[in-house]
């Protein structure tokens, strides 16, 4: 889908970048002027680091030019959230497997490839200075707030010190995270649809030949909102953690630190998941060992009746479904006790994700998940049972909808497609995963 960009006046960006970069700003006749205040830091022979008091340092935009970009602005398609086409130019937001891409000697500053034959220019690079100001007015109507706490303070400083550094626009691109583009630009006249398919062959053709991830990021959420989660401290300073008065399950950990330390979706979502797979086949077990016990200890049941052992070897196999040598249990049921068994309330729950985004428990009580279908839930009822049978089936969905990918299937998530709807669910997970953890440790003794 395409929409037309609202354009800024070089006044409304003045105040923007006052507002959310915390710059100094002024607008004069012909330019609007930026003050920073630059800092350097000196090492010591222990290799401590002290910042300088810092000078101040002005850097100016040019009005008529910023004036240009928006009148262009005002003429371009938007194609989703994070890719815009100019004329023949198109340009996408992308995304490389590593938090500092230009240190990787396969992909170079400015790289840039010419398809002669078919008249075609394609590149990688810090973006345009046509898709900056789109995305920063982009990012201005949906998170603000999300700039102050991001941009890479230490690169600004640096960028400021240097004296022979001028270009302020550059400067805003390289301080803000992850920020990279792919650009295709063709003589001829294409569609939309054309660009796209143009765009996701070139970042193929990097990937197979660099052994590099490089993928399209589709939704400006992903973008200003990538490892927020991670970054939800509980502790200010490392000073304030206390040592540790449990003992945790080695496998969880690991899953965790797993989850914890991929930027992928899908992996942060199922380590997150095998956190919780580790207890099924233990709960599963007690509770048919359980249901069993009740079902022999009734009064009325007679282990010399044929009809009470056939009820019984009956409730048995509808438990279990048999497989080959093996018998295999309902993994659904299976994460419902696991939930019933180790989150005694979801009070706690209820206080993480309002912590972490006071959207999220209204947003699982009235929408499903897209791709799978996973049920709502509502986390503030006061019937347990309930959020714990939703719970599991909208988690369980989600999960299947992932592991499997046939083509028949009607309900699959779609790598980076569907990464905004995933996005959503991980706090949940993570939450969920957390309280497990430290409901099933046990108490450090002597």
């Amino acid at each position: 889908m395409t929409t037309k960009y609202e354009s800024m006046t070089p006044e409304e960006f003045s105040i923007f970048l006052k507002n959310f970069f915390g710059f100094k700003t002024w607008v004069k006749e012909s330019n609007i002027e930026i003050e920073i205040l630059a800092r350097t830091y000196i090492e010591d022979a222990d290799g401590e680091l002290t910042e300088t008091e810092g000078k101040k340092r002005k850097f100016l935009i040019d009005i008529s030019y910023l004036q240009d970009l928006f009148t262009e602005l005002s003429k371009i398609d938007k194609i989703g959230e994070t890719a815009i086409r100019s004329g023949n130019n198109y340009e996408f937001l992308v995304k490389v497997a590593s938090s500092r891409p230009f240190l990787s000697p396969s992909i170079p500053k400015n790289f840039s490839k010419e398809d002669l034959a078919n008249h075609i220019t394609y590149s990688l690079n810090l973006p345009s200075d046509l898709f900056l100001i789109y995305i920063l007015h982009e990012i201005k109507k949906a998170d603000p707030k999300l700039l102050r706490m991001s941009y890479m303070e230490h690169v600004l400083h640096r960028l400021a010190s240097d004296e022979s550094e001028t270009d302020f626009l550059k400067i805003l691109k390289m301080i803000l995270p992850r920020f990279l583009t792919a650009k295709i630009s063709s003589t001829k006249k294409r569609l939309n649809s054309d660009y796209e398919d143009l765009g996701n062959a070139f970042l193929f053709q990097l990937s197979y030949n660099l052994t590099i991830s490089i993928i399209h990021v589709r939704y400006l959420e992903e973008f200003i909102k990538s490892g927020r989660i991670t970054k939800l401290n509980r502790a200010k300073k490392a000073d304030e953690i206390e040592p540790p008065k449990r003992k945790y399950l080695p496998d969880l950990v690991l899953h965790y630190q797993m989850a914890l330390s991929t930027d992928s979706p899908t992996l942060k979502y199922l380590a997150f998941y095998h956190i919780m797979e580790h207890f099924f086949e233990e709960v599963y077990n007690k509770e048919i060992i359980h249901s069993i016990r009740d079902e022999l200890t009734k009064p009325a049941f007679s282990y010399n009746r044929e009809k009470d052992v056939n009820k019984l070897v009956t409730f048995i196999k509808r438990k279990l479904k048999e497989r080959t040598d093996q018998y295999d249990f309902n993994e659904k049921e299976a994460l419902k006790l696991t939930l019933k068994k180790y989150v005694i309330s979801f009070d706690n729950i209820r206080d993480e994700l309002n912590r972490y985004d006071k959207n999220l428990v209204n947003y699982y009580k009235k929408t499903q998940v897209s791709f799978s279908e996973g049920d709502t839930v509502d986390l503030n009822s006061a019937d347990l049972a309930d959020i714990q049978i939703k719970l599991a089936s909208r988690i369980y969905k989600t999960r299947n909808s992932i592991v499997h990918s046939k083509k028949s299937d009607k309900l699959k998530y779609i790598p980076f497609n569907h990464d905004k709807d995933l996005l959503t669910e991980i706090p949940l997970l993570q939450f969920l995963s957390e309280e497990i953890i430290i409901s099933s440790s046990s108490l450090i003794e002597e």
